[in-house]
């Protein structure tokens, strides 16, 4: 099944790439786009401003990137992924080879950081939060609506 999928992923891409005109190579920013891949720079950022309780700021980015044709639904997972990453590092550092796989040194040096400088309920309260919010997307007539109060409750001071 997975090499069914990435075959038809392949062949979405290529096609898009052949129909499109453009003489050099496939972009990795084409791919991100066309996959609906979200950046893991975007989600450190977004965990930065979650963590520090600035939930304006951290809607503000989400709303700049789903207008820039981030898709919504990949965030959320990405971000719960991203989430728990941080609180099984908060948790137990001597887990970090754990997630060592595709994420550059930078990265990891940020994830690493980010879990010294949290709480375990903060994390746990967020990936409960964004993982209601996914579901509650699919039936939301405002999309985003279920990330937005998601942040507001992750980031409310009388939560955690």
């Amino acid at each position: 099944g997975s090499l069914r999928d990435a075959e038809g992923l392949l062949d979405k891409v290529l096609t898009f790439h052949l129909g499109s005109g453009i003489k050099e190579g496939i972009q990795t920013e084409t791919v991100r786009e066309l996959l609906g891949i979200v950046d893991i720079q975007i989600i450190g950022t977004f965990a930065d401003f979650l963590l520090a309780k600035n939930p304006g700021k951290a809607i503000e980015l989400l709303n700049k990137n789903l207008e820039d044709g981030m898709d919504p639904q990949e965030f959320a997972k990405t971000l719960v992924e991203y989430l728990r990453t941080l609180l099984i590092l908060k948790v137990n550092p001597a887990l970090e080879d754990m997630f060592a796989g595709p994420l550059t040194k930078e990265q990891q040096e940020k994830m690493k950081l980010q879990a010294s400088v949290t709480n375990e309920e903060l994390l746990s309260r967020a990936i409960k939060n964004f993982m209601e919010a996914e579901q509650k997307m699919k039936y939301s007539s405002i999309i985003q609506l279920p990330l937005e109060l998601a942040i507001i409750d992750s980031t409310s001071t009388d939560s955690v």
